[in-house]
This record gives C-alpha cells, sequence and structure tokens, in this order.
C-alpha cells in the first residue's frame, strides 16, 4: 500500500529489504516515513513506530483516528485546488480565496 510519496522512500526496494527481515515478534521503525516498509509486511505482535516528521505524524494520527475528517480535508484542498486552476483571473481567485479562508 503506498498513501504518500516522500524523497527517500523504500517503496520500491520493501519486497526485498522485507526478505532479509528474520522471523520476528516485535518491530520498530524508526524512521517511518511514508510507512512503506510496515504496511508491505505481516503485522507483527509488537509495533512501534516513530518519525520526526509533524506532517507524517499528524497524517497518520488523523488517519487512525478520525479518517473522515482527512477524507473530508483531502477532498476539500483537491477541490479547491481545482477551482483555482480553473479561474486564473486575479479578481475571481480573491474572490474565490477569502470565501474559503
Amino acid at each position: 500500500m503506498k498513501l504518500l510519496a516522500r524523497e527517500g522512500s523504500k517503496y520500491r526496494y520493501s519486497k526485498v529489504i522485507i526478505s532479509l527481515f528474520p522471523k520476528h515478534t516485535s518491530y520498530v521503525e524508526g524512521f517511518f516515513g511514508t510507512g512503506a516498509i510496515f504496511f508491505a509486511k505481516p503485522l507483527a505482535c509488537y509495533n512501534i513506530l516513530n518519525d520526526n516528521s509533524q506532517f507524517i505524524y499528524k497524517f497518520f494520527y488523523y488517519l487512525r483516528r478520525n479518517p473522515d475528517s482527512l477524507y473530508k480535508k483531502v477532498r476539500d484542498a483537491i477541490i479547491y485546488d481545482r477551482i483555482i486552476n480553473e479561474n486564473q483571473d486575479k479578481i475571481e481567485y480573491m474572490v474565490l480565496r477569502s470565501l474559503y479562508s
């Protein structure tokens, strides 16, 4: 599963990396990033995930605790982006921006 695309993602190499793992009951991910390895492997009994990126932390926090809210925010951002791209005129842009700010 690929939820995010970020520089340094191990998504392309996940199968190779996971094939090197020994059998385990605990899994610790020090640099969670996009979660490419975690989501590609079977769950361990105990999983500890860490990342110092606030974006990553907040994204997965909301995904787990309030997925409907996250979905709405992403959907609204996509709609807003389309509106802006379709309305390049400066006056229309400023009016639309004031409506969504």
